[in-house]
C-alpha cells in the first residue's frame, strides 16, 4: 500500500423546529422541538459497510426558569429520539438528559458563579461544570471553572478520565 487516499463527501440533510416561551407567575416556561430529517448516525461496519445509516430523529426540551434566594435557577427535561430505530446503530434509540443551572452575581455584579448539571438518565452519568466570572468592567472579563465527568458509560460518562479545569482573561474593545 503506497498511501490512503481522503475525499471528503458532503450531504444535505433537513432541519426544522420551533421555541415558545411563556410567564407563568415568577417562572419563565419553555420549550423547544426540532425533527432533523435523514442525519447520518454512526452504525455497526459489519452490518452497514459505509459505517453510518440515514435515520430521522426528533428532539423536544421542556423547562423552567426563576429566581430563588437571589439566584437564577433553569431546569430541564430533553429527549432525543430516533425513529425507524435499527439494532446496527451505535447510540441507543432514546436518549434523556435533565439539567440544571443555577448562576448569581456579587459584588456590585462584578463577580458571577454559576453551576451547570447534566445528568444523562440512560446510564445514570454526569457532567458538572462550575464557573467563576468576574468582569470589573473597562472591557475586561476574566473566568475560571471545570468540567466534571460522572458515570462509566453514556453520553458523559464515557468522558470520565477527560476532567479538565480552564481559565480564560479577554479584553473587548
Amino acid at each position: 500500500m503506497t498511501g490512503i487516499t481522503i475525499r471528503p463527501e458532503y450531504y444535505r440533510s433537513a432541519f426544522t423546529g420551533f421555541a415558545v416561551s411563556a410567564p407563568a407567575g415568577p417562572l419563565m416556561l419553555k420549550a423547544e422541538a426540532a425533527a432533523n430529517m435523514h442525519q447520518r448516525l454512526s452504525a455497526d461496519i459489519g452490518v452497514e459497510p459505509e459505517g453510518w445509516r440515514e435515520k430521522n430523529t426528533i428532539l423536544y426540551m421542556a423547562g423552567a426558569e426563576g429566581s430563588l434566594l437571589g439566584a437564577t435557577v433553569s431546569v430541564q427535561a430533553m429527549q432525543d429520539i430516533v425513529l425507524d430505530y435499527e439494532e446496527s446503530l451505535s447510540r441507543e434509540e432514546l436518549i434523556t438528559t435533565a439539567t440544571l443551572a443555577v448562576s448569581r452575581l456579587f459584588f456590585n455584579e462584578t463577580v458571577k458563579s454559576e453551576i451547570l448539571w447534566y445528568a444523562g438518565l440512560n446510564e445514570m452519568d454526569s457532567m458538572i461544570k462550575p464557573q467563576l466570572t468576574w468582569v470589573p468592567g473597562n472591557g475586561f472579563q476574566a473566568a475560571a471553572g471545570g468540567w466534571f465527568f460522572l458515570g462509566d458509560e453514556g453520553q458523559f460518562g464515557q468522558y470520565s478520565d477527560n476532567n479538565g479545569i480552564f481559565m480564560s482573561a479577554s479584553y473587548y474593545f
